[in-house]
């Protein structure tokens, strides 16, 4: 979208070239080369922005730690094993029936 303006624009002050050097045409092509440089910002702003391995890394340990103690109140409650509970967690996901009810998976606090 950006670019076909910039390109618009372009072509529009290519024409402004042909035509006499009169003070309307010298303020229209100030306007359109200040819309042209504002585009270019535009363009140079959406450079993706560089993350951090730390915070990414921070983002997926808090993540693990909060399935790993919602897996492990649900074992507490069902009285199996964690693996079996993580086991059935991800079958739960795709669709499947497992034996834990539903009533536990989605409160396993009380």
């Amino acid at each position: 979208m950006v670019n076909f303006e910039l390109d618009k624009l372009s072509e529009i002050l290519n024409s402004l070239k042909n035509i006499p050097n009169i003070r309307e045409v010298r303020e229209l092509r100030k306007r359109l080369n200040k819309e042209k440089k504002r585009l270019t910002q535009k363009v140079i702003k959406q450079k993706p922005v560089k993350v951090s391995k730390e915070s990414i890394n921070l983002i997926r340990s808090s993540k693990q730690k909060r399935n790993w103690k919602y897996w492990k109140n649900i074992a507490d409650i069902s009285g199996e094993k964690v693996s079996n509970v993580r086991s059935q967690w991800s079958k739960r996901k795709k669709g499947f029936k497992v034996k834990i009810s539903d009533a536990i998976w989605q409160n396993p606090s009380g």
